[in-house]
């Protein structure tokens, strides 16, 4: 009896095992003609689990419930749900989404449904761009866009970043970023974006290739971007207000940098001493054989260690490439630290006017003769900029938006657009 129970009991236990069980399924996606498709989105519905098509248009998801249903999309084609059942193989065609084609987007000087079109262009709705918290319109366009790279081409305050659709097309920066059009209006300075409120963007079209933005001529050689605000509606006046709160907080930008003063005097001392015992005859750094046409240097050393090393650190902060005349340096006569012996009228005094700076007395260096900070030094400040300027602040952004018309005007004004 013991026996036959169980029996019963792994019986019943290898049939709840086959219900739960999850199987391996993958297919292939075409097009009506096909054609493979390929990146098509394979997703379990419902869930995060999915994967996307390879270059044959093939996918495989390893652990699918029988009853689960599969939802596959790519763009340009209606999204398509396939129920699993027992079998293991599944091959989908899509159907080309007739809606999207039927869009309409700006181009040049009017508009367009996409099928009619023969260039290349991405479209960015408003609801993209609404959806986004940034400080500046350009940044819509950051990430959102393949093959837009947008890049800080200048650190000004007020100067926006650079956009590049076609690569670069200049040794100069600022001549490689795309063509602005707003409204039908070319733009006409650097930074048109910066001053445009994100609320006041309906779209954003990028051309991206000579087809598209021929229209344009020579300025629309790095693409063209073109941007259409919003207009009112007829019908009843609407209001909307918008607050939004937000961190703003500095990236990685310490990598490489120094950013210690320890570590910046005895970076400037390392270049002096090499400057002083290597430069090809008593020039600052390798020098240009007019004979051979190549640059020298004096590997072997033009003075002993220890004479480069006492040059090194007596004019730490006056050497400035010559052997005789000295004068202020890159450091600026800037001393963070209080040496012992070392003062005012200790230093000898080098230079004259807005180049007058100092040699160091013997025995009262602040770098060692051994390229080291003098470990008797006392850091007087560790104060940065960086400490007061490059910090997390809170963000503050409040949008009042009033819009409206009839059959003579439409009226979308941005009031009292505020950011803190």
């Amino acid at each position: 009896m013991v026996k036959r129970f169980i029996m019963v009991m792994l019986a019943m236990l290898t049939i709840g095992i086959q219900a739960f069980a999850q199987n391996p399924v993958s297919g292939r996606v075409t097009d009506k003609s096909g054609e493979p498709v390929v990146g098509a989105g394979v997703i379990i519905k419902g869930t995060t689990t999915g994967t996307t098509t390879d270059l044959d248009g093939n996918w495989k998801l390893a652990n699918v419930k029988p009853g689960a249903v599969l939802e596959i999309s790519s763009i340009g084609y209606a999204t398509q749900q396939v129920a699993i059942g027992n079998a293991k193989q599944y091959n989908i065609a899509l159907e080309e989404d007739a809606l999207f084609l039927d869009d309409v987007v700006v181009v040049g000087y009017g508009s367009a449904k996409r099928k009619d079109l023969t260039g290349s262009l991405t479209q960015i709705d408003n609801r993209l761009i609404a959806a986004q918290n940034t400080s500046s319109a350009s940044k819509v366009l950051e990430g959102a866009i393949p093959g837009i790279v947008y890049s800080i081409v200048d650190a000004q305050p007020g100067v926006d970043a650079g956009i590049r659709v076609r690569g670069l097309g200049s040794t100069e920066a600022g001549n490689s970023n795309a063509l602005v059009v707003i409204d039908g209006v070319p733009a006409q300075n650097d930074n048109p974006l910066s001053q445009l409120n994100q609320e006041d963007i309906a779209s954003v079209t990028v051309l991206k290739d000579a087809a598209s933005t021929a229209i344009y001529g020579s300025r629309g050689a790095n693409g063209v971007i073109l941007v259409t605000t919003k207009s009112g509606q007829s019908g009843k006046t609407k209001v909307n207000f918008q607050a939004r709160w937000g961190l703003n907080t500095p990236g990685t930008y310490a990598n490489g940098q120094i950013t210690s003063a320890k570590d910046l005097y005895e970076y400037v001392w390392q270049g002096i001493y090499n400057s002083y015992r290597y430069s090809a005859n008593g020039s600052v750094g390798p020098k240009l054989n007019a004979e051979t046409g190549q640059y020298e240097t004096n590997l072997k050393g033009n003075v002993s260690h220890d004479a480069a090393a006492k040059f090194a650190s007596q004019h730490l902060f006056d050497y400035i490439g010559s052997n005789t005349n000295f004068g202020r340096n890159v450091l600026g006569n800037y001393m963070a630290y209080s040496v012992p012996g070392l003062d005012f009228n200790s230093i000898i005094h080098t230079g004259s006017n807005a180049t007058v700076s100092g040699t160091m007395p013997d025995g009262a260096y602040l770098v060692g003769l051994d390229g080291k900070l003098n470990p008797a030094a006392t850091l007087l400040y560790d104060d940065t900029y960086a400490n007061a300027i490059l910090t997390t602040g809170f963000r503050q952004q409040y949008d009042v938006t009033a819009s409206g018309g009839n059959e003579k005007e439409n009226r979308d004004t941005c009031k009292f657009p505020c950011l803190i």
